[in-house]
């Protein structure tokens, strides 16, 4: 086991329960996305929590529903550049192809 990986089940609250190593990011398996609510805001606070508290865990965020287009242009691009910062890829399904968002 990486020495990396051995400092992060330390820390974890309950070390003690056996997970799949999953490497260091940017991972190509054992990816976890977590999604932005349907149909009300994702604050930069709330973002915030979870990557400073589990952003070693986290891959991507996608942007689900609706309510993202409704943003201002400012705050959503506050939100991709935190996901950045954390080296979380944030992307869009649309139909068939996926887009990859950038900061606005």
């Amino acid at each position: 086991m990486a020495i990396r990986t051995q400092h992060l089940i330390d820390e974890r609250a309950f070390g003690f329960l056996r997970t799949k190593d999953r490497g260091s990011k940017p991972r190509k398996h054992g990816i976890t996305e977590i999604r932005g609510p349907y149909y009300s805001r994702l604050g930069k606070g709330h973002l915030e929590d979870i990557l400073e508290t589990m952003g070693n865990y986290v891959d991507a965020l996608k942007f689900a529903g609706g309510s993202f287009s409704l943003m201002p242009r400012q705050a959503l691009g506050e939100l991709i550049s935190l996901c950045h910062e954390h080296n979380v890829l944030v992307w869009k399904r649309r139909r068939t192809s996926i887009v990859r968002a950038e900061a606005v």
